[in-house]
This record gives C-alpha cells, sequence and structure tokens, in this order.
C-alpha cells in the first residue's frame, strides 16, 4: 500500500492499519517459527499473550503435550485455546496483583513440582506476567505488593526498572521459575514489550540469572523491605526472543509508514515532540514504536500512556488540518481499561472542550475523560500480542 494511499477518512485509515500491523505480530505465528524441531513435552505460558501462545505451543506439539500451565491478566484471553488442551489455565490481575494473581503463583509452584526429571520444558513469556502471576518472596506479603505496584506505576520509572524491582521481591521473578525448574531441560522464548528486544527482564525475569544492578532511587519504605538478591541457581537457560518492538516495526514499515527513532521518556513530551515534527514532514504516513511513561499526580483521572501522547499532541496541533495521529497499545489496553489508545486529528481538542481543559486533562492524567468526549478513543479487543506501543501519523 502506497503511504499516501488512504480511506475517505484518515483516522480509520490508521486504525486499520493497526489491526493490520497487530495481525503481523500475533504471538502464534512467531511461536510457530521458534520452536522449529524442538519436542518439547511440557509448556508453560505466561502474560498478556499467555494464552495465544498456549494455544500456539498446542497446535505444533499436539499429543506430544504431556501437560501445560497458562497464565494471563483478565481481559487478555483471545479464546483460542482448545478446551481439550491439557493445560491448566489461570487468570489473574493487571496492572497491580490480587489474590487471584498469588493462587496462579501458587499452581504455579506445584506445577513446576509434579514436572518429571525427564520434562522438556518451552517457557513462554509475554509483558503481564509481573501482576497476572506472584509467587511473594519470604516476608513480604499481598498489602505491601499493591503499594509496590501502585507506587512502580506512577513512578515514570522505565520498564525494565520497574521489572527489576518487582523481581527481588518475588520468589517467582529474578530467576525464582528457572530455580522452580530444576535440572530439567528448559528453553524459554519471550516476547518482548520493551524497547530495544531486551528479553531478560521482561516479566520480571523469571528465567534471568541477570544480577540486579543499577537498582532505581526508591522510597525508604520500599528500600526497608528489600531482601537480599541471592544466587538462586547456577545452572544457565537459554532464551529466545519471540518478536519485540523492532519486529513491530518491521511490519510497519511493510505497510508504507516511513519509520522514527524509538519513542521512549514522558508521554506528553513525546506527543508533543511528535506533533512538532509533523509540522515539518513532508505528507505521507508515519510510524513510531516504543514505550513512554506517565508520572501520575496523587489523584489521576483515567487514561494511560497512549492516550496522554495523542492528547498532547492534539494540543499542539489544535486547528491545523490535513494531519492524523493515532497511538495504542499493541495488548489492546493503554492503562487500566479496555481501551486501546486514540486517534486524533486538528479538530479533537474542540469536539472534547476546550484547549485549556485538555491542557487540564494533561496535568490530570485524564486523557482518557477528555478524548472520550472527543470521540477519539478506540477499541481493539484482545490483541493476541505485547510488543510495545504504536504510534502512526498520517499528513495530507
Amino acid at each position: 500500500m502506497s503511504s499516501t494511499t488512504y480511506e475517505p477518512d484518515p483516522n480509520q485509515y490508521l486504525i486499520q492499519l493497526f489491526r493490520r500491523a497487530l495481525h503481523g505480530m500475533r504471538a502464534d505465528r512467531w511461536v510457530a517459527g521458534a520452536f522449529g524441531g524442538d519436542d518439547f513435552s511440557h509448556v508453560i505460558s505466561l502474560g498478556k499473550a499467555g494464552e495465544a501462545m498456549a494455544a500456539a505451543a498446542y497446535r505444533i506439539l499436539g499429543g506430544r503435550l504431556e501437560a501445560g500451565f497458562a497464565a494471563w491478566p483478565r481481559g487478555y484471553g483471545t479464546g483460542e485455546l482448545a478446551g481439550d488442551a491439557p493445560i491448566e489455565c489461570f487468570k489473574g490481575a493487571h496492572p497491580v496483583p490480587d489474590e487471584s494473581s498469588l493462587r496462579a503463583g501458587s499452581a504455579l509452584h506445584a506445577f513446576c513440582t509434579r514436572l518429571p526429571a525427564h520434562a522438556r520444558v518451552a517457557v513462554l513469556i509475554s509483558g503481564g506476567t509481573s501482576a497476572a502471576v506472584e509467587y511473594p518472596a519470604a516476608g513480604i506479603d499481598l498489602d505491601f505488593l499493591v503499594r509496590l505496584n501502585r507506587w512502580l506505576l506512577a513512578s515514570g520509572l522505565p520498564i525494565r526498572d520497574v521489572n527489576r524491582v518487582r523481581g527481588v521481591f518475588s520468589e517467582l521473578k529474578a530467576g525464582g521459575l528457572g530455580a522452580w525448574l530444576g535440572s530439567r531441560v528448559t528453553t524459554g522464548f519471550v516476547l518482548s514489550d520493551i524497547p530495544g528486544g531486551e528479553i531478560d527482564w521482561v516479566g520480571g525475569g523469571p528465567l534471568s540469572q541477570a544480577p540486579v544492578v543499577d537498582w532505581p532511587r526508591l522510597p525508604g519504605w520500599i528500600e526497608a523491605r528489600r531482601p537480599e538478591y541471592p544466587p538462586r541457581w547456577r545452572r544457565p537457560i537459554e532464551l529466545k526472543l519471540l518478536a519485540g518492538p523492532d519486529q513491530l516495526l518491521t511490519v510497519v514499515k511493510k505497510l508504507g509508514a516511513r519509520p522514527g527513532p524509538m519513542l521512549t521518556g514522558d508521554a506528553r513530551d513525546v506527543g508533543r515532540g511528535l506533533a512538532r515534527s509533523l509540522r515539518s514532514l513532508p505528507g505521507g504516513l508515519y510510524g513510531w514504536v516504543g514505550e513512554t511513561t506517565v508520572r501520575l499526580p496523587r489523584h489521576p483521572g483515567r487514561g494511560g500512556r497512549c492516550r496522554q501522547l495523542a492528547l498532547a499532541a492534539a494540543v499542539e496541533l489544535y486547528g491545523r488540518d490535513g494531519w492524523c495521529l493515532l497511538a495504542a497499545g499493541s495488548d489492546g489496553h493503554d492503562g487500566t481499561d479496555p481501551t486501546a489508545g486514540a486517534v486524533v486529528d486538528g479538530n479533537s481538542i474542540a469536539r472534547g472542550g476546550t484547549i485549556e481543559e485538555a491542557r487540564r486533562a494533561l496535568r490530570r492524567a485524564d486523557s482518557g475523560g477528555f478524548l472520550q468526549r472527543a470521540g477519539s478513543e478506540f477499541r481493539s479487543g484482545p490483541t493476541g500480542t505485547n510488543v510495545s506501543d504504536l504510534v502512526l501519523a498520517w499528513r495530507q
């Protein structure tokens, strides 16, 4: 498709391209390519793409699969795992763990203890594992984990730092799952949502032996509970990348978009920067991938990093014709509600209120409330993948 060919409604054109891009990133495509000739007898599949990856593994292995375990956050299931699959399934919470997350963690521990010594285990990991499946470290209770995760989500820290902090307070993360698997032959397959394709700390690093270094600056109440970080096992486990932001950008380029640099940093600043760049760019279709952050105020509104980015761009290009921008999560969620993101143009601010109200919404992290009034939010439903956020922009 040409980068300058678009539907009568450019906003709908970007939504269609978003769906096409995610179809190319579905977890089952990457699992099928990664398994190759490996003959696994057992599967563990975790995170937002947990059901999609487990279903793909079962389709590939068929009757050779002796048993499996899958857990994913509520609202992220795709409904594609066959009912006759010999796979235990659990649903946990996201983005903050709850009792269901602890039940899933206990069930995973029990599953690992029952594995026969001859088991050949494929562990499939995607983002969202950290909250959906949890087994707290000794002396750490659910109340502390809830407070910790809420602070981390509001901190604005990069996702790799968030995952490393979570890992220290868990018996499952930071190599804990590897310790549970012991000497069994194990290979890890990671669907990465971290810019740069980093895989060690996706999902809190359940198979990672990497030490926790460059500890970020944290409040005293977290530091006071910080456990020691002992090496949990000495046997290295091979980790293989299924797909990540780089592969998503490749798919976007195949759709005809001109790629931009990886997105990182504060969502509001990034949205402003992209909008300003659009003013000087020639007409056509542009694409960026990555994950920004939002530092939440004391009493935030409704929204997420994608809607924050989109609203900031809409403010910057308020009243200008001939452009539109989509920002959405590849997992089909932005923030804590099942809204994928938003698509905005020069008239979005006027449809949602005033420019002053839009700026106030950005300060309050209430981009979702404003964009809902503007009719700019959209939902994709479960996507079966999680490989960072996608921003598409079209300029006449």
